[in-house]
């Protein structure tokens, strides 16, 4: 039942924020930063209150803030019910390469379950026009889509140099929202806190902790 109820979550963000920012197969992807607009047209509630604090970030700013999360890490990813009862603990690794240098990742991500592991892909750009980074995702096994519609965004708070994301609401059940926080804990040590909610109240809330193991190529 434990390892059940981590799957269940595992493919709820799986399967939310559909789309791949991938062109061909060639591992030389580009960022279609265009289709944002496609994958936020119903949300423009969000993209008024959104941005960095203090202002959009500077070109500068957002490669700063991408390369820190360039190269390989390993952790270890804590699943908690709706009561705060342990539901599971599995380990996770990250590998992170950059698409287009200091505009765009890839983020593989694996978590090795008792019953299979399970790979993801996700991509992140910074969005001018919302003042925000924009995320998509597919399972490794599926092919990259043509074009990209990202699901998720994050906005960046300078003062806690923290970043906040949420899954846009179009791709959630109805009353169900899944956000996180994501921080830097010195230069090799990464933080996320993500909770799931249903009708405003918790069902599910996972820490993923990870430790940089390789540091980034040239």
């Amino acid at each position: 039942m434990i390892v059940k109820s981590f799957t269940v979550l595992l493919l709820l963000v799986a399967t939310i924020g559909c789309g791949s920012d991938e062109r061909g197969g060639n591992g030389n992807e580009s960022v279609d930063q265009k289709s944002t607009q496609e994958a936020d047209s119903s949300n423009d509630d969000e993209k008024r209150g959104s941005g960095a604090k203090g202002g959009e970030l500077s070109e500068e700013e957002v490669a700063t803030l991408l390369k820190r999360n360039v190269g390989e890490f390993a952790g270890t990813v804590v699943i908690k019910g709706a009561d705060g009862t342990m539901q599971g603990e599995f380990p996770m690794t990250d590998s992170v390469r950059w698409i287009e240098e200091g505009k765009s990742i890839e983020m593989r991500v694996d978590t090795k379950l008792p019953d299979g592991s399970y790979n993801l892909i996700f991509t992140k750009f910074y969005d001018r026009e919302s003042k925000r980074f924009a995320l998509t995702r597919r399972m490794a096994s599926e092919p990259a889509p043509e074009i990209a519609k990202p699901g998720a965004y994050e906005t960046y708070d300078r003062s806690s140099q923290t970043f906040h994301g949420s899954v846009d609401s179009q791709y959630m059940p109805p009353n169900q929202t899944y956000t996180w926080t994501m921080q830097f804990m010195g230069d090799d040590k990464i933080v996320y806190r993500a909770e799931m909610r249903q009708d405003n109240k918790v069902q599910e809330t996972r820490v993923e902790t990870f430790q940089r193991v390789k540091a980034s190529q040239p």
